[in-house]
């Protein structure tokens, strides 16, 4: 009798299993359509345990401008970005604590595009969010990802004030479809699921752009140069400060260092300013930075404003590999932790992808000037 107990009770813990395993799987491929965000970071969770020293986390300039096979080819570096468009500034942290699990991370180079305040205020729109948590490669820890979005949105909104045009095109810190991308993305059964909804879609370059007409597109950005001020003063603001303090105290408890950077961009005057502010405190702080809004490190990156860019906002891949190189030298001189782990073993992928990158970089800068 007791055995026959024991085995409805063992049947009934296996049912919801397996009904909790069946909905986490379900709800993971019936979300936001698969998009070069989900691969980037698929493609991050895919590497081989400890394979990774560094991270790079920022807004789309993150993308655009940090070529891992490029760090790899030319210095062995095992630096990886984690960055995605318009990101919410909250994920570095819950995206470092699940990189940390994996992977013994030294550092992180954070792009500070992602404190603008037009940047703070945009970063919440519902479909950022849902992109930031939803495309996060493990359901459970998505979770986390949200809810310190949640608690960003509320200090962001407590501080500049809430959207008062299209509030409902914003997150809501009280919203429970977020908990249930199933109900939430309901009717893209009548749109059409496809095989990359199931199946993860890798990309194949350790996570750097393969999107043609980024990677090889110019734009002639010679004339932005002369917006730039180079006499800036002022200071961040209290939201601006409390974000990056609560940074620095992370990276004190993780042992992680910190190193901030502002990638080539060409913003307006004001948001110029911001991001120069935000450099100088960061650098105030004692932590190393870069600026990119400066003429000689634009020129000492090798950076040419006339084809290096792919639009006003991004570097194309040209662009990317050399700002890369750029840091990976400044790194190297500033004594990170910088291994040069080509040869090894565990990063055979490595060479590989790198290999079959720089064949797709050369053949699409082939045809152009």
């Amino acid at each position: 009798m007791n055995e026959m107990k024991n085995v409805r009770w063992l049947r009934s813990v296996a049912f919801v299993l397996l009904l909790v395993m069946a909905f986490a799987g379900v709800s993971q491929c019936y979300s936001l359509p698969a998009s070069y965000d989900t691969r980037n970071l698929a493609a991050f969770d895919d590497e081989e345990e400890n394979t990774v020293d560094g991270l790079v986390f920022g807004t789309s300039v993150i993308g655009y401008s940090w070529n891992t096979p490029a760090a790899w080819r030319d210095y062995g570096m095992a630096v990886y970005h984690m960055g995605t468009s318009e990101q919410p500034f909250a994920v570095i942290r819950p995206f470092l604590d699940y990189a940390v699990k994996k992977h013994d991370i030294k550092y992180a180079v954070i792009d500070v595009h992602g404190l603008r305040s037009k940047t703070v205020i945009s970063s919440l729109k519902d479909t950022k969010v849902k992109s930031a948590y939803l495309n996060f490669p493990d359901f459970l820890h998505s979770f986390k990802v949200l809810h310190a979005i949640f608690d960003y949105a509320k200090m962001a909104f407590e501080f500049y004030g809430e959207p008062t045009e299209n509030r409902s095109r914003y997150v809501s810190i009280y919203g429970k479809s977020y908990y249930l991308p199933l109900y939430t993305f309901h009717s893209r059964w009548v749109d059409g699921l496809v095989k990359s909804d199931f199946v993860t879609v890798k990309n194949r370059f350790l996570g750097a752009d393969d999107r043609e007409g980024k990677a090889f597109g110019i734009m002639d950005c010679s004339g932005e140069i002369g917006k730039w001020d180079y006499e800036v003063t002022g200071e961040i603001d209290g939201f601006q400060r409390q974000q990056l303090e609560m940074l620095f105290e992370y990276g004190k408890e993780k042992n992680i260092e910190l190193i901030f950077i502002s990638l080539p961009s060409f913003r307006t005057k004001a948001e110029q300013h911001e991001l120069a502010n935000l450099i100088r405190f960061c650098s105030e702080q004692g932590y190393d930075a870069i600026d990119f809004a400066d003429e000689k490190v634009l020129a000492d990156a090798g950076i040419d404003l006339k084809t290096d860019f792919v639009n006003k906002g991004h570097l194309n891949s040209r662009g990317g590999v050399k700002s890369t190189k750029y840091v990976c030298e400044f790194l190297k001189e500033k004594g990170y932790y910088t291994p040069d782990h080509r040869g090894e073993e565990k990063y055979a992928s490595w060479d590989t992808a790198t290999e079959k990158y720089f064949r797709f970089y050369e053949n699409g800068w082939k045809d152009k000037k």
